[in-house]
Order: structure tokens, then C-alpha cells, then sequence
């Protein structure tokens, strides 16, 4: 039979770790003495959509080539701030994308203003502002 050494500075770490699991895990007893459980409640589920405002008109009309103003996005969220919203900007026609255009709408959205882009051919653009937050809630 092998003998062991105890470190009793490891030993008394291992108690103070596991007394502190302990009492996380324990009853929640409120600081007036009353040792009655309290109940804790926790926060509600964020189930709100972020809010996205337009500055002008849903359709505009523009000749090729020729500069065009998007107006203005803005969004907000009753939870999440500002800068932790996840915005995606994507400038289709058809089935082909045009990520430049949409790289200067997107910034031009999170720095709140306006912006003029040129669309190299005739025909409808589409140019979707998705903006999601923490609790993955999209608008």
C-alpha cells in the first residue's frame, strides 16, 4: 500500500471552491434575515422586433448612370443598443446581387445618413435593410 501526501493549501482550495458552488446552487435567502426562499424571477425573453425608419419615398426613379439619394435608414430596439444591432444591406436585380452598392448603403445607414449611388443598367432594383438583434428578433 502507497502512502499519499495531502497538500492541505490545495485541500482547503478544493473546500472553498466547492462551498462556493454550494451556496450558488443553494436556496436564495433575501439580506433582511427572513429565511423564507425568495424567488427570483428572471428577465422575460426579448420577443420585439427592431424598429427600421425610412426618410423618404419606398420607390425612387433614376436614369442609368446618373447618381440617385437613398434616403435615410434608421433603426433602434428596445433591448439591444445601437451598436450591437447587426445590420445587412443587400441591392439585388433579379437574381444578381450588387454588393458594392449595398457597402455604401450599409454605411451610409449606420452613420444615420443619406447617400448617392449610381446603377450601372436599367431596371428594378430591390434594396433590403435587415437589421437583427441579440435575441435574433429581424426587422
Amino acid at each position: 500500500m502507497r502512502k499519499m501526501k495531502l497538500n492541505k493549501k490545495k485541500i482547503a482550495a478544493g473546500v472553498l471552491a466547492l462551498s462556493f458552488v454550494l451556496s450558488l446552487t443553494g436556496p436564495v435567502y433575501p439580506a433582511n434575515g427572513d429565511h423564507s426562499i425568495a424567488v427570483v424571477e428572471a428577465a422575460k425573453k426579448d420577443k420585439k422586433k427592431p424598429k427600421i425608419t425610412l426618410t423618404g419615398k419606398k420607390k425612387l426613379t433614376a436614369e442609368v448612370g446618373k447618381n440617385v439619394t437613398i434616403p435615410k435608414t434608421t433603426y433602434s430596439d428596445n433591448v439591444t443598443k445601437k451598436k450591437k444591432l447587426k445590420v445587412a444591406v443587400t441591392v439585388k436585380k433579379g437574381k444578381k446581387n450588387y454588393s458594392d452598392i449595398a457597402k455604401k448603403i450599409k454605411k451610409a445607414t449606420l452613420n444615420g445618413k443619406t447617400v448617392k449611388v449610381k446603377f450601372p443598367e436599367e431596371g428594378t432594383y430591390k434594396i433590403a435593410t435587415t437589421i437583427t438583434d441579440e435575441a435574433k428578433n429581424k426587422a
